[in-house]
């Protein structure tokens, strides 16, 4: 590489499973130096470092200190915030795991770090870069199924993630943003109100809703119906049960994303293995659309390509959840943007 062409300098905080993932594709990349990671957990470090012999450091101080050009940060969902801003204030151009933060005061705090010191922030919603979204957003754009008169989505996953999550989360924060925010970006619409009901029969002890199903109102009038669950037997293992349709004036498209062609039954049950989302070992390292959105990430900060996932994009998602939220609190229909969306971002 000539010196225009310097490996990034990056760094990954947050050592859980994301932070694994991202590690691992950023260290298989030519183009990238991995220099350290940081997480507050000694055992998290440890395991990381049996993996990844590099500096891990306690906080994003220490690893700021080496001078990266990007982090990737994956804390827990409640803990985005601080780190965000951190690094966003030190010019270190950062990807920030889904959500951008699970309160409109957050995002928005993370939101002005960015523009205030110009230093570019992406969300990671990895279903834009999902071969499978990507295709059916330019079929909508085309107009081969004509206006998107009715939406659907739905991501039921296993049992255990609401357990292992605790309070760093929720069902919408962690489960039914994904697909708000595919349908936002498949149709080009921003959402104007949002009525939700949920239930927590299983969960209650927990503090978390069992499932959820919403009609989310688009600008535009078309209606997109949204469920969300975590509860389905732990025999599914690492299945999710989720399908994305659209159904248009002239025609329909529909990704479905339980059976990625995958199967493999044991004594434990039948799992579907995750390989177009995040594949560990495609020959060439760690591929699907984990590893698009990363390479997305660091060509938009070497400016050969335009950043997909605009700010306010992601604020607009923060809101939806907020007022889903808020509607199955209060029981009522909460309102969220108004106008056209012509101007939307997406």
């Amino acid at each position: 590489m000539t010196d225009e062409q310097a490996p990034i300098r990056a760094g990954v905080v947050g050592l859980g499973l994301m932070g694994h993932r991202h590690a691992a594709i950023l260290a298989h990349r030519p183009d990238v130096n991995l220099v350290g990671a940081a997480d507050p957990s000694p055992t998290a470090r440890d395991r990381f470092t049996s993996t990844f012999p590099i500096p891990v450091y306690e906080d994003l101080t220490g690893l700021l200190e080496q001078g990266v050009d990007a982090v990737v940060i994956a804390v827990p969902d409640h803990a985005h915030v601080e780190p965000a801003v951190q690094a966003l204030t030190a010019g270190c151009a950062t990807l920030l795991e889904k959500p951008m933060a699970t309160s409109g005061a957050d995002a928005r705090a993370i939101a002005d770090a960015a523009r205030a010191n110009g230093t570019p922030l992406m969300i990671g919603q990895t279903l834009r870069f999902d071969p499978r979204y990507r295709q059916a957003r330019t079929v909508i754009h085309s107009g081969r199924i004509g206006h998107p008169a009715h939406c659907y989505a739905r991501r039921n996953s296993a049992f255990g993630a609401a357990i292992r999550y605790g309070d760093s989360t929720s069902l919408p924060w962690h489960v039914s943003i994904h697909d708000i925010d595919a349908v936002l970006w498949m149709t080009g619409r921003r959402v104007r109100d949002v009525t939700a009901r949920a239930s927590d029969r299983r969960l209650a002890e927990h503090g978390h809703w069992d499932a959820l199903g919403a009609l989310l109102t688009l600008d535009d009038g078309t209606p997109f119906l949204l469920e969300s669950s975590w509860i389905l037997p732990a025999h599914l293992r690492s299945g999710i049960d989720s399908t994305v349709e659209v159904v248009g004036t002239g025609g329909v498209v529909k990704v479905h994303g339980l059976d990625e062609g995958l199967r493999v039954l044991d004594e434990d049950g039948v799992e579907y293995p995750d390989v177009l989302r995040y594949h560990e070992d495609s020959g060439a390292g760690p591929s699907g659309a984990l590893a698009h959105e990363v390479g997305h990430f660091l060509a938009a900060i070497r400016g050969t390509i335009q950043m997909e996932i605009g700010i306010d994009e992601a604020l607009h998602v923060v809101d939806v959840v907020e007022a889903l939220e808020k509607s199955v609190r209060e029981g009522r229909t909460v309102q969220v943007v108004t106008g056209t969306g012509d101007n939307a971002s997406w």
